[in-house]
């Protein structure tokens, strides 16, 4: 466990000016050493320690560890060669367009003052920025005293804008300088860092601020031209369209450049921005500007090379049903939008998996994804204490009178929103628990205590038993103690839980609740469907089931745009292969991540990967009760997860264990 002896002196001696919080600590110690020299402890320990030898020696976990040599066969199969053969003769026909390219591309003006802006970014002096600033704010001003002279509107923003451009060029130090050395940055850095390094790149910036090319005169005077250019043109555009699209225009080509820059920043983007983006075409925009990106590193650098694995292969095959679900739906054109969806967001998954290649980078984007649910989980809470338009259709009135609000954030539906959860919760305990510092402890403790509380207001029910099987399995695979701690948890909920809360979590099975026996009729009636249908399906999407769905349907049946079962629907919308590749994807993913996690002595990438195989084991068990893709956006977020256990898998087996992890379920 994280969690030790050293860390907690270290918080005692940070918090020594405070006498409260140091006598809280000093007793907390005391009962932490009474409680691990007491009889109780020892014989919790020994259940535990018994039930762990269980399951170390069962067959499913010695099935999982087993070398089945996988990656040699793959490597030497005909599949292999056949993935692999368009993506080396793109490659080598980079290779052959690298050397002209870059000379044309990188001996212009143009290429070398913007990549000398870019490339130095945190490290020019923010003089340039106020130039930028100045020529932005002249140029605007000017073309309104010409061209509107009667308009006075503005002239105060104008004023503090030149003031502050002012103020820059008159500081004429680096962005890096302002925040180096300041606690409040090492601070904030320590989120997104596995170690304590402090800021992440700000030494290399530094030294890169003092090297002879950055003093260079001629180096300096063409950044400063180029933002003076670029000041004059957002001047021009400023003036042209109204405030709120140039706002709009300016943000998606800023955006747009950076991730063209650097692939990796368009990366996080995504992952950061999928919880909040107001739609699914967005996202898939951000995902095909990566894409590009990716390409032109292809196309420019020829040290980059794409990485593959056994996965891709059952991954293919599964895009390959997804297709030709859409070439022969029963709604063609439907279908093949949300085809092109699935692709799409499909390839963020090779995106990802070849853009992330370190533990630090793996680590700040888990803390953004962490970061990003703490939002939605207070957004949940919000909804839940201020009140929200509740659909009739998800609470029976007549058996829960006393719950009028389900709370669904960002995501549109309470289920939604607590499949989304099922899964961060373990991610942001994994946190909590190889934090080092007790104030980060204490803080990724109290986003997780937001999550829980948001999953319980979303009342629903598969989700509730998802987190109830994923913590389980964080608990088995991560501490012995937790099992015990868990158990007692358990029991002591009924007790502190509303009624209403549990009359809710009682209802599951019940068929007099409406909402199970709608999903019983349909899931009765998809397998009907797929008697007929199998060999091919029905094609992809809410239109085309609804197209077939009422001829199968019980009589009386409610109307449905689902099967409100993941796996009958894959193999309604898709036919059995579709069903067969998308189970082979699971089955790799899982064999590859707990094998990495039963080996790796890195803490953090364990620790990680047992919460991601709880949370995924608990999101695929919701799919027994729903639709789990009917949010295209959580499509998305599935293989985003599956990319980030692909990632930790590669690190922990090229031997990135910078940190002993302690005996598997052990403290």
């Amino acid at each position: 466990m994280a969690y030790d002896k050293r860390s907690m002196e270290e918080g005692v001696r940070s918090v020594q000016g405070s006498l409260i919080i140091s006598f809280l600590t000093s007793v907390f110690i005391k009962l932490r050493r009474y409680y691990e020299n007491s009889m109780t402890c020892d014989v919790l320990n020994r259940i535990a320690q018994f039930f762990l030898k269980m399951i170390e020696s069962s067959v499913l976990v010695q099935f999982f560890l087993k070398d089945w040599k996988e990656e040699t066969a793959w490597r030497n199969s005909f599949i292999h060669k056949l993935i692999t053969w368009p993506v080396k003769s793109v490659k080598g026909m980079c290779d052959k367009l690298r050397p002209p390219m870059e000379r044309s591309m990188k001996g212009s003006i143009l290429w070398r003052s913007l990549s000398g802006l870019f490339n130095n970014l945190l490290t020019v002096s923010v003089r340039v920025f106020g130039l930028m600033l100045l020529a932005f704010t002249l140029t605007e001003g000017i073309l309104w005293m010409l061209l509107r002279a009667n308009n006075l509107k503005g002239i105060a923003l104008r004023a503090v804008l030149l003031g502050l451009s002012f103020g820059l060029i008159w500081l004429n130090r680096s962005v890096a300088a302002f925040y180096r050395g300041s606690k409040m940055m090492q601070f904030a850095a320590g989120f997104f860092t596995p170690s304590e390094s402090g800021i992440p790149g700000v030494e290399d910036e530094a030294k890169r601020a003092e090297s002879p090319g950055l003093r260079a005169s001629n180096v300096r005077e063409k950044i400063k031209i180029t933002a003076v250019v670029i000041g004059v043109l957002l001047g021009i555009l400023g003036f042209v369209l109204p405030f709120s699209s140039f706002v709009k225009v300016v943000g998606a080509v800023g955006v747009a450049i950076a991730i063209l820059w650097k692939v990796e920043i368009g990366v996080f983007l995504v992952v950061a921005f999928t919880p909040f983006s107001p739609g699914t075409m967005p996202l898939v925009g951000l995902v095909l500007l990566c894409a590009l990106s990716l390409g032109i590193r292809l196309l420019t650098d020829s040290k980059f090379n794409l990485t593959y694995s056994p996965l891709d292969t059952f991954i293919l095959l599964f895009t390959g049903a997804v297709i030709y679900g859409s070439v022969t739906s029963f709604a063609f054109q439907n279908s093949t939008k949300i085809a092109l969806v699935y692709v799409a967001f499909i390839l963020f998954y090779i995106l990802l998996v070849n853009t992330i290649k370190t533990k630090r980078q793996l680590y700040g984007l888990v803390v953004l994804l962490v970061l990003s649910a703490l939002l939605v989980g207070l957004y949940g809470i919000y909804q839940y204490y201020f009140g929200v338009p509740t659909t009739q259709s998800w609470i029976d009135e007549e058996m829960f009178e006393d719950l009028k609000v389900r709370v669904y954030a960002t995501w549109e539906n309470p289920n939604v929103l607590g499949e989304y959860l099922v899964i961060l919760i373990p991610i942001a305990l994994a946190l909590f628990w190889t934090a080092k510092k007790w104030i980060y402890r204490l803080i990724y403790g109290g986003i997780t205590a937001v999550l829980l509380l948001c999953m319980l207001f979303t009342l629903s029910r598969g989700s509730w038993l998802g987190l109830i099987l994923a913590l389980g399995i964080f608990a088995v695979l991560r501490d012995r103690r937790l099992v015990v701690l868990g158990v007692i948890g358990i029991l002591i909920l009924p007790f502190v839980l509303p009624a209403s809360f549990i009359d809710r979590f009682s209802s599951i099975g019940n068929l007099q609740d409406t909402s199970t026996n709608y999903r019983v009729s349909i899931w009765i009636g998809s397998l009907k469907i797929i008697g007929d249908y199998w060999p091919s399906g029905i094609g992809l999407g809410a239109e085309a089931f609804s197209k077939i769905y009422p001829r199968y349907a019980l009589a009386g049946a409610a109307f449905a745009l689902h099967a409100h079962n993941f796996y009958l629907q894959i193999l309604v919308e898709t036919g059995v292969v579709g069903l067969l590749s998308f189970l082979l994807v699971i089955f790799i993913f899982y064999k590859n991540v707990l094998a990495s996690y039963w080996k790796t002595k890195d803490y953090f990438l364990s620790t990680f990967m047992v919460a991601l195989s709880a949370g995924m084991a608990g999101y695929l068990l919701n799919g027994l009760f729903d639709n789990i893709w009917y949010n295209y956006r959580m499509v998305l977020f599935f293989w985003t997860m599956i990319a980030l256990g692909m990632i930790a898998v590669r690190l922990a087996n090229a031997g990135d264990t910078t940190k002993a992890r302690a005996d598997i379920g052990g403290a």
